[in-house]
């Protein structure tokens, strides 16, 4: 019952910040505004906040923590220029080609409906599929999607002063995140203060998992379902397992979007393949719920999925994708605070 008490609670917040957010458009406009002046004080501080654990552990094998700071910084760029010269090119050619494709892969998809229909009974017309109207709205959402991609490069030129001052910011941040954690500390130990201080300390643990397990878990799943579909002879393979590490940050919904996506592209263009393609998809699931997430993850996430769907519904509302992507630690930052305020009110 106290478990029903506490679904419902969250929920019951998450649901009057959506509404005080609706009703109160400027609100938009003014966070709108503050994140973009912030943005790079938070991207460097996120940065600094990711990479701390790497830096402390070089510390504690006798490096200094200006030294560390230059190994990882050296180590980014490294990864950032792989991903330019690499990943992305080839992600970018594999979506172009897909694109070109489309027409004749929507003309299968067409056919093997029809067979089906024919195997079977006729469809009714209200469930019958126009292909014209599907390959216009696939196109258009396509085009949509790299203008989109276009116009954030386009727009992030016009703030390349901010771009350029992100990476400093976060080597000053890396290289004063001790001093930043005291200064908190020193502000918050006291006695009327000390539940904010050891609210903070949770989120951050919680926090730091997610993002280590969220990077970990979508890069495996990324290399290793682009490995198995290449090995197969997918076509577009490394597109698809991008796909696969991408959709599985959503929990518990996303495995099964981005297996639908690849299953019909492989039934649609090779459907000897198609049994293969479904085996490989849920073997790497299966590895993924009973090894990858128990090694990597914390045990504070495990949230209720009832909030976590919900969370996502929300927060979708709010930010689109972006909203998707950050509802789980948001949903985390609001049950830990949920959870010590209680504490704080049942020790008083």
């Amino acid at each position: 019952m106290q478990r029903i008490y506490k679904i419902l609670e969250i929920i019951g917040i998450l649901i009057i910040f959506l509404i005080v957010y609706r009703l109160f458009p400027f609100l938009h406009v003014v966070l709108t505004y503050l994140f973009k002046i912030l943005m790079p004080f938070l991207v460097a501080f996120a940065i600094a906040f990711i990479f701390e654990p790497f830096i402390l552990y070089l510390e504690k094998r006798k490096i200094q923590r200006k030294i560390a700071i230059a190994f990882i910084t050296i180590f980014f760029i490294f990864c950032v220029f792989l991903l330019i010269r690499f990943a992305i090119p080839l992600f970018t050619k594999q979506l172009g080609m897909l694109i070109e494709m489309l027409p004749e892969y929507l003309n299968k998809l067409e056919v093997l409906m029809q067979n089906i229909s024919l195997k079977f009974q006729k469809l009714p017309d209200n469930f019958k599929i126009n292909y014209d109207q599907l390959e216009s709205y696939l196109n258009d959402k396509l085009t949509s999607l790299i203008e989109k991609m276009t116009s954030s490069l386009q727009r992030s030129f016009s703030y390349i002063i901010q771009f350029l001052i992100t990476p400093i910011l976060a080597i000053y941040f890396m290289n004063d995140y001790p001093k930043i954690e005291e200064l908190i500390k020193k502000i918050l130990l006291k006695k009327e203060k000390i539940v904010i201080y050891n609210t903070l300390i949770e989120i951050k643990k919680a926090l730091r998992h997610y993002v280590k397990g969220v990077f970990v878990i979508m890069s495996i799943l990324t290399l290793s379902a682009s490995f198995c579909f290449l090995v197969v002879g997918l076509d577009y393979a490394f597109l698809f397992g991008v796909v696969i590490g991408i959709t599985d940050i959503i929990p518990y919904i996303g495995p099964y979007i981005g297996g639908a996506i690849v299953a019909i592209f492989t039934i649609v263009s090779n459907p000897s393949k198609v049994l293969i393609v479904l085996l490989i998809i849920i073997i790497l699931q299966f590895l993924e719920g009973n090894f990858l997430v128990p090694k990597v993850q914390s045990k504070t996430l495990k949230t209720h999925p009832i909030i976590v769907l919900f969370s996502i519904a929300i927060f979708s509302q709010l930010l689109g994708i972006f909203g998707i992507i950050i509802a789980v630690p948001m949903e985390k930052i609001v049950e830990i605070s949920i959870k010590s305020v209680i504490t704080y009110k049942n020790r008083k």
